[in-house]
């Protein structure tokens, strides 16, 4: 819905607007989140509900004066996917596309779009692996099987991102020790 209540008014929320992002069905059981800074995470696989990144909200859901949009808050609002409606229960800073990414319950996404199988395997490696070996045999056993599919390391964007918010935290809090 494009209006919510507020403070017993009807408010535009909305504006039907049209993005780009990396659509990654989970089952909810089996993977967790750490990047939440909104809302909630996918509760279960049968619910028609997403998780959208930071850069989606900045691009998608902020206000807009020339389409009398007032209200930015994704979380009263929803996500069309393939013809199929999410609501958006979250919020996440996530490194995954520079934030342009919606996770949403696989079996819903699989519904919603047609697609029989996974298409993408995210994998977390164990800290007493070698990476590089571990990823250059991750990418035989994938050359072999489809010359489609890539593999991409995202831990040197993860550590990038954690560095960079460090630094703000740093800072965020020593402001309000100077003003003490």
């Amino acid at each position: 819905s494009n209006f919510t209540i507020i403070d017993g008014r009807e408010t535009f929320v909305g504006g039907s607007r049209e993005g780009e992002a990396v659509v990654i069905g989970l089952n909810p059981q089996k993977s967790t989140s750490e990047g939440s800074i909104k809302g909630r995470d996918l509760e279960g696989n049968n619910a028609l509900e997403a998780v959208i990144g930071d850069s989606i909200v900045q691009n998608m859901y902020s206000p807009d004066a020339h389409k009398y949009i007032t209200l930015s808050d994704p979380l009263v609002q929803s996500i069309e996917i393939g013809n199929t409606y999410f609501r958006i229960v979250g919020v996440s800073v996530d490194p995954m596309n520079n934030g342009h990414v919606v996770y949403v319950p696989i079996d819903g996404l699989m519904n919603s779009t047609g697609i029989a199988s996974p298409n993408l395997l995210m994998i977390t490696l164990d800290n007493s692996v070698n990476r590089e070996k571990a990823i250059t045999s991750i990418e035989n056993i994938i050359k072999d099987f489809d010359l489609n599919m890539g593999v991409f390391d995202l831990n040197p964007i993860v550590e990038q991102n954690t560095y960079f918010l460090s630094m703000t935290w740093r800072t965020v809090m020593l402001l309000p020790l100077l003003t003490l």
